[in-house]
């Protein structure tokens, strides 16, 4: 077996797509070079979760806080309202009173005092009521002081022209009261004192509807921004997981095609020929036919690299790489080994003398000169030996040692000839 005598790597790299093979698996172009993913898909993914977790706990507390506020808003209105009835009810009662205190001193009638006791009772009730109702609360404007006061006061001037038969319903009130009405007394005192507090609470009912309806627009404004904002930071943030996903992938491809093909001519290189040629065996076993492998050796390569440099003699694998292409047939697989050393896997074999044709083919095309625009080039040769599955070898690496043998006995021989033929030659 030979090595070539070129260094692989002296040779400047060019791009992978400059050539094709007649068949291997289907490859992605490579991305640009120096591509560094920005973002892990973990990373982005994590950033995710945490702001949809920050987002259900911001909803939480704002749905948390508006029903709270809005629960002591309700508690607020339903105690505003509570004296708002208590001031109408003490109102009907004090007005009823009066309608029968007339009637009963008109007519005299029981049932018109038994009413009017009635409604006495009834409106001392509610005083007092209004009394504990108002006492957990803070003060309005205007207090229940003066409603309580005239309130008192009216059923003092009811009670002065009420008969000493019935003491009870004297029963809590000031020794004033028992005396007969006060002459600044008319009317309209205590109404306009029930009136004014009901105006203040009133006002404070509404005061307060407005404010929920005003917290209730703030939060929904509130929450529509949020999931704004939240939407196009998600939506920025699942795009460039999307990106860094596709870059990811890209570099993925881009290095697992480094790792199997060859920089500089974009060939499938010695570990990936080898393994397709596994694959490509399993097949020709299942289905008991014949495969060939072809290994090629450029005869003077070393002489164009040393003579004209190192870029000369990528131009010249280049010219053997398409020169190759062309003259194999369309299914055949070609592979740099390394340095000038090519292999060109044959899947299928019916005919020996095909073979045989093929590898004549190679060789004359191989007779016109690779860098013809070099005149004072070298001239540049291929040494061919190949090896026939399963005659030969069962496993790929047995058939390629086999066809490295053959060549080298085929460059071996073509030296003996040229030796003989100069030897022989005229002087």
């Amino acid at each position: 077996m030979t090595k070539s005598n070129t260094d692989e790597c002296a040779n400047t790299p060019r791009s992978a797509g400059e050539a094709s093979i007649g068949i291997r698996p289907p490859t992605t172009a490579a991305a640009p070079r120096g591509l560094v993913p920005r973002g892990s898909l973990e990373w982005w993914l994590l950033l995710l979760v945490f702001l949809l977790i920050a987002t259900t706990y911001m909803l939480g507390a704002a749905a948390a806080m508006y029903a709270f506020s809005s629960l002591k808003a309700q508690d607020r209105i339903n105690q505003y309202y509570g004296v708002v009835t208590g001031l109408d009810s003490l109102r009907t009662n004090l007005e009823a009173a009066e309608s029968h205190h007339r009637g009963y001193l008109l007519t005299g009638s029981s049932l018109q005092q038994r009413l009017f006791l009635h409604d006495i009772a009834r409106s001392r009730i509610t005083l007092q009521t209004m009394r504990h109702m108002m006492a957990g609360m803070p003060p309005p404007a205007g207090t229940f002081v003066a409603v309580d006061q005239q309130a008192r006061l009216k059923i003092a001037s009811l009670l002065a022209d009420t008969p000493p038969a019935h003491p009870d319903v004297r029963q809590g009130l000031p020794p004033s009261a028992h005396q007969a009405a006060t002459p600044d007394l008319t009317p309209e005192h205590w109404r306009n004192a029930i009136d004014r507090l009901r105006g203040v609470y009133i006002s404070k009912t509404d005061h307060e509807r407005a404010r929920a309806r005003g917290r209730f627009i703030y939060t929904a404004i509130f929450v529509t921004a949020f999931a704004a904002f939240l939407t196009v930071l998600v939506g920025h943030g699942y795009i460039r997981m999307i990106r860094s996903v596709r870059q990811t992938r890209r570099l993925t491809i881009r290095l697992e095609h480094e790792a199997t093909h060859d920089a500089l001519t974009g060939l499938p290189n010695r570990a990936f020929f080898l393994e397709w040629v596994e694959r490509h065996l399993a097949q020709v076993r299942r289905e008991g036919s014949r495969a060939a492998v072809l290994f090629l050796d450029l005869d003077g390569f070393k002489q164009v690299n040393d003579q004209l440099g190192h870029r000369a003699g990528d131009d010249l694998l280049m010219a053997a790489t398409a020169r190759l292409q062309l003259v194999v047939r369309d299914g055949d697989f070609v592979a740099r080994l390394g340095g000038d050393e090519f292999a060109v896997l044959v899947p299928s074999i019916d005919d020996p003398d095909a073979l045989a044709a093929l590898v004549a083919r190679i060789i004359e095309e191989f007779k016109q000169p690779l860098l013809p625009k070099i005149r004072e080039a070298p001239s540049v040769s291929v040494s061919i030996g190949y090896s026939v599955y399963p005659d030969d070898g069962r496993t790929p690496a047995e058939l390629l040692a086999t066809a490295d043998a053959a060549m080298y006995q085929d460059k071996q021989s073509r030296r003996t000839a040229a030796a003989a033929a100069a030897r022989h030659s005229p002087r």
